[in-house]
């Protein structure tokens, strides 16, 4: 493969502008981190549920380019935290991947501090990072916060009775009581 390939002026980290380039970055986190499944299917609903969130920005999604090859890249999604009367912006760090062929060459070392420099030129108060347990750590982070994740097989729901529970539209008159809500959950 020749020379690592950071040391090469047509390196670029910036963020995923095309429809192509936004496929490849979930493509390919699908088929590193779930490769025993229907990566097709998983990097189409994972997309979908990013691109398509109210919040998102094309700029959260960046990309390592060699030229037009893609090497890799990461999510960047922002947040505001409520600590009492405070809010903070913040943003995450999540998604980080490599293409097989370029690993070991720096391309993960790059993301992360394009990471770091994307958050500080946007004031974010903090920068969290979501990811594989020890991955980070080659980067000099520690675990602070292990996030508890299940997972459970569709046929174990559907051998429950159904919930009497209904699901609807609120109305404009339920606003506040759901604005309420919504602040007594996520407002500390």
């Amino acid at each position: 493969m020749g020379s690592p390939i950071t040391s090469s002026p047509d390196f670029v980290i910036r963020s995923l502008t095309t429809a192509p380039e936004i496929e490849a970055f979930y493509r390919l986190n699908a088929q590193v981190f779930r490769p025993d499944h229907d990566t097709v299917l998983i990097a189409t609903r994972r997309r979908r549920f990013i691109t398509e969130a109210p919040d998102f920005h094309h700029d959260q999604l960046r990309g390592a380019f060699l030229g037009p090859t893609y090497l890799g890249g990461y999510r960047i999604p922002a947040f505001t935290m409520h600590m009492g009367p405070a809010q903070l912006r913040i943003c995450g760090i999540g998604a980080v991947v490599t293409h097989p062929a370029y690993r070991h060459q720096g391309i993960a070392g790059a993301l992360m501090r394009d990471a770091i420099t994307y958050a500080t030129q946007r004031q974010y108060a903090l920068l969290l990072l979501d990811g594989i347990p020890n991955f980070y750590s080659q980067f000099g982070y520690v675990n602070v916060l292990d996030r508890l994740q299940h997972a459970i097989a569709s046929e174990e729901i559907h051998g429950h009775p159904p919930c009497p529970n209904t699901v609807r539209p609120a109305t404009l008159d339920e606003v506040p009581a759901a604005l309420t809500l919504h602040h007594r959950h996520y407002g500390r």
